[in-house]
C-alpha cells in the first residue's frame, strides 16, 4: 500500500467518523427539542420536505406537518394526542450505515412521559425505534424520512414529577466553598 493510499483510507475514516457524529447529534438535537418542549429545535432535525409515519397510523408530509402534531396541534387533538406535561428521552443504541451524502439509521429510545391532563398524574414508560433516512444537504445531515415504531408501552402513577418550565441549576452551590 502507498502513502498517498494510507492518507486516502485514512481521510475516509476520518471523514466517515465525522458524519457518524454529525448525525448522532442531528438525532439528539431532535429528542432535547422535545424534552425542552422547543420544537423549532426538535425540528431543525428534519429537512423541509421531510416525511414521516408515527405508529404506523399518523402519516405526515413536511416539517410543517410534524411540527403541528408534535406540538398537540389541531390534527394531534383530533387524532386523541395529549402533549405531555414533563418528558425525557434517553437514546439507546444506534446503528448509522453510511453512503456518502445519505445515511440509514435505527435509534432505540425509552421515552418517559408525564400526562397530567386527569386527576392523577400518569407516568408512561414507551420503548421506541425511529428508522430514519438522513440527507447531508448544504454541509447538514437532516432527517428526509422517519418511521416511529412503539414496540412496548406501560404506565403508572409517579411518585414525583416537576412543573414543566422549571429549570434545575447544574449545580446548586460550589463544592470545597468554607461556609462563612
Amino acid at each position: 500500500m502507498t502513502d498517498a493510499t494510507q492518507q486516502q483510507d485514512s481521510d475516509a475514516g476520518l471523514r466517515a467518523c465525522a458524519d457518524e457524529l454529525a448525525i448522532r447529534a442531528t438525532l439528539t438535537r431532535y429528542l432535547s427539542g422535545l424534552d425542552r418542549t422547543d420544537y423549532e429545535l426538535a425540528m431543525s432535525s428534519f429537512a423541509p420536505d421531510a416525511n414521516a409515519v408515527f405508529s404506523d397510523v399518523h402519516e405526515l408530509v413536511g416539517r410543517d406537518a410534524i411540527t403541528e402534531f408534535l406540538g398537540g396541534g389541531v390534527g394531534a387533538r383530533a387524532a386523541g394526542l395529549k402533549v405531555p406535561r414533563v418528558k425525557m428521552h434517553f437514546m439507546g443504541n444506534l446503528t448509522i450505515d453510511l453512503e456518502g451524502d445519505s445515511a440509514e439509521t435505527e435509534l432505540y429510545v425509552i421515552s418517559h412521559s408525564v400526562d397530567g391532563s386527569g386527576e392523577t398524574d400518569r407516568l408512561f414508560v414507551r420503548g421506541i425505534r425511529y428508522l430514519d433516512r438522513l440527507e447531508r444537504r448544504d454541509g447538514q445531515w437532516l432527517i428526509v424520512d422517519r418511521y416511529h415504531t412503539l414496540d412496548w408501552t406501560y404506565d403508572t402513577v409517579p411518585s414525583h414529577s416537576r412543573e414543566p418550565g422549571t429549570r434545575v441549576a447544574r449545580r446548586p452551590g460550589r463544592v470545597g466553598t468554607p461556609a462563612s
